[in-house]
Protein backbone atom coordinates (compact mmCIF):
# COMPACT_ATOMS: atom_id res chain seq x y z
CA UNK A 1 0.00 0.00 0.00
CA UNK A 2 1.41 3.38 -0.97
CA UNK A 3 4.20 1.70 -2.89
CA UNK A 4 5.07 -1.07 -0.46
CA UNK A 5 3.74 -4.21 1.13
CA UNK A 6 4.63 -5.46 4.58
CA UNK A 7 3.10 -8.65 5.93
CA UNK A 8 3.47 -10.24 9.35
CA UNK A 9 2.79 -13.96 9.37
CA UNK A 10 2.77 -15.96 12.59
CA UNK A 11 5.37 -18.71 12.62
CA UNK A 12 2.73 -21.34 13.30
CA UNK A 13 0.99 -20.70 9.95
CA UNK A 14 3.95 -20.10 7.64
CA UNK A 15 3.95 -23.75 6.56
CA UNK A 16 0.29 -23.72 5.54
CA UNK A 17 0.66 -20.49 3.54
CA UNK A 18 4.12 -20.91 2.03
CA UNK A 19 5.13 -24.55 2.62
CA UNK A 20 4.51 -25.78 -0.91
CA UNK A 21 5.03 -23.99 -4.20
CA UNK A 22 1.34 -23.84 -5.16
CA UNK A 23 0.38 -22.58 -1.68
CA UNK A 24 3.10 -19.96 -1.80
CA UNK A 25 1.93 -18.67 -5.19
CA UNK A 26 -1.71 -18.61 -4.08
CA UNK A 27 -0.83 -16.68 -0.92
CA UNK A 28 1.32 -14.19 -2.81
CA UNK A 29 -1.42 -13.77 -5.43
CA UNK A 30 -3.89 -12.93 -2.66
CA UNK A 31 -1.52 -10.41 -1.10
CA UNK A 32 -0.82 -8.82 -4.48
CA UNK A 33 -4.45 -8.63 -5.58
CA UNK A 34 -5.61 -7.12 -2.29
CA UNK A 35 -2.78 -4.58 -2.40
CA UNK A 36 -3.62 -3.61 -5.99
CA UNK A 37 -7.33 -3.42 -5.21
CA UNK A 38 -6.65 -1.17 -2.24
CA UNK A 39 -4.46 1.09 -4.35
CA UNK A 40 -7.14 1.44 -7.02
CA UNK A 41 -9.91 2.40 -4.60
CA UNK A 42 -10.00 5.91 -3.23
CA UNK A 43 -9.46 6.07 0.50
CA UNK A 44 -12.59 6.48 2.55
CA UNK A 45 -12.92 8.73 5.57
CA UNK A 46 -15.81 7.81 7.84
CA UNK A 47 -18.05 10.51 9.24
CA UNK A 48 -17.01 11.72 12.72
CA UNK A 49 -20.36 10.65 14.22
CA UNK A 50 -19.77 7.10 12.93
CA UNK A 51 -16.43 6.93 14.73
CA UNK A 52 -17.97 8.38 17.88
CA UNK A 53 -20.75 5.78 17.89
CA UNK A 54 -18.32 2.95 17.20
CA UNK A 55 -16.04 4.18 20.01
CA UNK A 56 -18.99 4.09 22.43
CA UNK A 57 -19.98 0.65 21.23
CA UNK A 58 -16.41 -0.61 21.66
CA UNK A 59 -16.42 0.43 25.32
CA UNK A 60 -19.74 -1.37 25.91
CA UNK A 61 -18.63 -4.52 24.04
CA UNK A 62 -15.31 -4.64 25.89
CA UNK A 63 -17.03 -4.30 29.25
CA UNK A 64 -19.45 -7.12 28.38
CA UNK A 65 -16.63 -9.35 27.06
CA UNK A 66 -14.58 -8.85 30.22
CA UNK A 67 -17.56 -9.40 32.50
CA UNK A 68 -18.01 -12.85 30.98
CA UNK A 69 -14.41 -13.91 30.36
CA UNK A 70 -12.72 -12.45 33.43
CA UNK A 71 -15.47 -12.05 36.02
CA UNK A 72 -17.75 -15.05 35.53
CA UNK A 73 -16.41 -17.78 37.84
CA UNK A 74 -17.73 -20.55 35.56
CA UNK A 75 -16.06 -19.28 32.40
CA UNK A 76 -12.65 -20.90 32.94
CA UNK A 77 -14.14 -24.37 33.38
CA UNK A 78 -16.37 -23.80 30.34
CA UNK A 79 -13.37 -22.67 28.27
CA UNK A 80 -11.33 -25.70 29.28
CA UNK A 81 -14.20 -28.11 28.51
CA UNK A 82 -15.16 -26.45 25.19
CA UNK A 83 -11.68 -26.01 23.72
CA UNK A 84 -8.44 -28.01 23.49
CA UNK A 85 -6.58 -25.30 25.44
CA UNK A 86 -5.06 -27.65 28.02
CA UNK A 87 -3.83 -30.04 25.34
CA UNK A 88 -2.43 -27.20 23.28
CA UNK A 89 -0.45 -26.04 26.30
CA UNK A 90 1.20 -29.46 26.54
CA UNK A 91 2.37 -29.40 22.93
CA UNK A 92 5.76 -27.97 22.16
CA UNK A 93 4.69 -25.67 19.32
CA UNK A 94 5.58 -22.06 18.73
CA UNK A 95 8.46 -19.95 19.89
CA UNK A 96 6.99 -19.15 23.32
CA UNK A 97 5.17 -21.06 26.03
CA UNK A 98 1.38 -20.91 25.66
CA UNK A 99 1.04 -19.16 29.04
CA UNK A 100 2.94 -16.32 30.64
CA UNK A 101 2.65 -18.07 34.04
CA UNK A 102 2.22 -21.86 34.00
CA UNK A 103 -0.22 -21.76 36.92
CA UNK A 104 -2.18 -18.78 35.58
CA UNK A 105 -5.72 -18.77 34.30
CA UNK A 106 -7.27 -17.23 31.19
CA UNK A 107 -5.53 -13.90 31.73
CA UNK A 108 -2.10 -15.56 31.50
CA UNK A 109 -2.78 -17.15 28.09
CA UNK A 110 -0.97 -15.60 25.16
CA UNK A 111 -3.02 -14.39 22.21
CA UNK A 112 -2.15 -17.22 19.81
CA UNK A 113 -3.16 -20.10 22.12
CA UNK A 114 -6.36 -18.23 23.06
CA UNK A 115 -7.41 -17.76 19.44
CA UNK A 116 -6.11 -21.18 18.39
CA UNK A 117 -8.24 -22.87 21.05
CA UNK A 118 -11.41 -21.11 19.85
CA UNK A 119 -10.57 -21.74 16.19
CA UNK A 120 -10.43 -25.46 16.88
CA UNK A 121 -14.05 -25.32 18.04
CA UNK A 122 -15.16 -23.18 15.06
CA UNK A 123 -16.98 -21.09 17.68
CA UNK A 124 -14.83 -17.93 17.38
CA UNK A 125 -16.15 -16.47 20.64
CA UNK A 126 -13.47 -13.72 20.91
CA UNK A 127 -14.68 -12.27 17.61
CA UNK A 128 -18.31 -11.66 18.53
CA UNK A 129 -18.74 -11.79 22.32
CA UNK A 130 -20.05 -8.40 23.46
CA UNK A 131 -21.15 -7.09 20.06
CA UNK A 132 -24.83 -7.85 20.67
CA UNK A 133 -24.77 -5.83 23.88
CA UNK A 134 -23.06 -2.98 22.04
CA UNK A 135 -25.68 -2.93 19.27
CA UNK A 136 -28.48 -3.07 21.84
CA UNK A 137 -26.91 -0.17 23.75
CA UNK A 138 -26.56 1.98 20.62
CA UNK A 139 -30.14 1.41 19.49
CA UNK A 140 -31.66 1.87 22.96
CA UNK A 141 -29.65 5.05 23.50
CA UNK A 142 -31.17 6.59 20.37
CA UNK A 143 -33.48 4.83 17.93
CA UNK A 144 -31.94 6.88 15.10
CA UNK A 145 -28.68 5.03 15.70
CA UNK A 146 -30.19 2.04 13.93
CA UNK A 147 -30.33 4.09 10.72
CA UNK A 148 -26.78 5.29 11.33
CA UNK A 149 -25.61 1.69 11.81
CA UNK A 150 -27.28 0.69 8.54
CA UNK A 151 -25.59 3.62 6.81
CA UNK A 152 -22.23 2.67 8.33
CA UNK A 153 -22.69 -0.89 7.09
CA UNK A 154 -23.56 0.14 3.56
CA UNK A 155 -20.90 2.83 3.15
CA UNK A 156 -17.95 2.09 5.47
CA UNK A 157 -15.81 -0.90 4.43
CA UNK A 158 -14.18 -1.08 7.87
CA UNK A 159 -17.55 -1.46 9.59
CA UNK A 160 -18.79 -4.01 7.08
CA UNK A 161 -15.88 -6.35 7.77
Amino acid sequence: VNGSLRVTVQGEVIEQSFGEEHLCFRTLQRYTSVTLEHGMCPSFSPQPEWRALLDEMAVVATKQFRSIVLENPRFVSYFRMATPETEYGRLNIGSRPSKRKPSGGIESLRAIPWIFAWNQTRFHLPVWLGIGTAFKYAIEKDAENLNMLKEMYSMWPFFRV
